[in-house]
């Protein structure tokens, strides 16, 4: 019997499982072997039967908050239960895989609600991927558009009409640009926080098909809603990448760094961003990138497979893997004349490896960046090398210059040149398209 330890930097999550046992048919007690990091054996009564588990979970476990969507957890208003952090993998130490099925109830308490993904038979829910199983619980309200099942716990500086409308049209552009939507139904959560938060935070995760998204707006309701709707077309966009993929190995610098990009590039075809809205989010990367002292260390593929463990990695993975999607999208944008841009890159991915089940990795994704045009040295500089990021003569070839400002509180600002050259004017213009 084993319980999840560790979860994408979440450390020693068995740690909460407290008063573990097993019974017999006839409700006698089975000796429970400890063996440590959420593994326990015992053996199974010869006369067979059946056998039943119990045990408790405590969710006082200290978590910074970019993590609180990545284990399971319970507030005031709202929780979200992981099943693969709740319930044990019940499989033979080595051997044949098993895909344990479940059939719960949950009993909430009064005034809650329950929303997931799964087949409903009266009051239980039936699961066939444990894995990829949430349960979003709370006083909650629920939405429905197509096939995307939205549900809303707390008080929010935006309306639930507005969130179903953001929601609907980051699906349908990313469904546009993929050429053609994923299969089945999809579950998008949001919450509070289990505990006050100060300013303007939010923790996320995508699983299988169902988003959690914890919360906390700050004191500005407009920047509230412009940091709520870059969260969730990241979140979103993991639908495809890399949750629809057969992933060989960790190739995250491209799955978080180029989404992160891509849900910019996203918010601005739905006409949610404005280029100005665009090149500041690029000036406030670059700002975060820069303070990195590893940045001309580590290579975003070295930096991947390090990155919970060490806070430069993980920064280098999403902060310069942005940077370097921005200026691979816009490169390609330029040798292309505007006929291609990362979208064709991820369509290409999706349709070749995540629709055939194919296995990626690194070099496939990598080969797919330099089939689309004269990359062989951008890849060799940005990706496999440690080449550092010069913003100011990166954008200059596409039209974009620093302004220093002039006041004294002034803050060095992207913005398109005041001369533009044909060439350049369209590729701006192309990129609200």
């Amino acid at each position: 019997m084993r319980f999840t330890d560790s979860f994408a930097g979440v450390e020693h999550l068995s740690e909460r499982i407290f008063r573990p046992r097993v019974r017999d048919s006839a409700g006698a007690p089975i000796q429970l072997e400890i063996r440590g990091g959420g593994l326990y054996s015992f053996n199974l009564p010869s006369s067979g039967g059946e056998i039943s588990l119990g045990y408790e979970i405590h969710f006082a476990k200290a978590l910074e908050p970019s993590q609180y969507a990545l284990a399971s957890n319970l507030g005031g208003e709202a929780g979200h239960l992981m099943l693969s952090d709740l319930i044990p993998s019940l499989c033979p130490p080595e051997g044949s895989a098993c895909a344990n099925p479940l059939r719960l109830r949950v009993e909430t308490p009064a005034g809650w609600n329950v929303a997931a993904l799964g087949a409903r038979n009266g009051d239980w829910l039936e699961l066939t991927d444990r894995s990829a199983g949430v349960i979003f619980l709370g006083q909650m309200r629920q939405r429905v558009d197509a096939r995307i099942r939205i549900a809303i716990a707390g008080t929010w500086p935006f309306t639930d009409g507005q969130i179903e409308e953001l929601t609907a049209a980051i699906a349908r552009d990313q469904a546009q640009q993929m050429r053609g939507a994923e299969e089945g139904d999809f579950l998008v959560t949001l919450a509070p926080f289990p505990i006050p938060m100060t300013g303007r935070r939010s923790s996320g995760l995508a699983r299988g098909h169902s988003i959690i998204l914890l919360f906390n707006p700050g004191s500005d309701p407009k920047l509230a809603l412009s940091h709520y709707e870059r969260h969730l077309a990241h979140e979103m966009f993991h639908f495809y990448l890399p949750n629809a993929f057969r992933v060989r190995e960790d190739f995250d610098w491209f799955w978080e760094g180029f989404t992160r990009y891509f849900a910019l590039t996203t918010l601005l075809r739905i006409h949610r961003l404005e280029i100005k809205d665009y090149l500041e989010a690029l000036v406030e990367e670059y700002a975060a990138y820069s303070a990195n002292g590893k940045r001309g260390q580590l290579s975003l593929i070295a930096a991947a497979p390090d990155r919970f463990e060490n806070r430069d990695s993980y920064e280098i993975v999403y902060r310069k893997g942005m940077l370097v999607a921005a200026l691979y999208d816009l490169e390609l944008r330029w040798q292309s004349k505007g006929k291609r841009s990362l979208s064709d890159v991820m369509r290409s991915l999706y349709q070749d490896y995540g629709r055939k089940q194919r296995e990626v990795g690194n070099s496939e994704v990598i080969a797919e960046l330099l089939k689309q045009g004269n990359f062989k040295q951008f890849v060799r500089d940005y990706i496999e090398g440690t080449r550092e990021i010069e913003l100011a003569p990166a954008m200059a070839p596409y039209g974009f210059i620093i302004d220093q400002g002039n006041g004294p509180r002034s803050r060095p600002q992207l913005v398109a040149a005041p001369k533009l050259s044909e060439h350049q004017r369209e590729l701006i213009d192309g990129l609200s398209r």
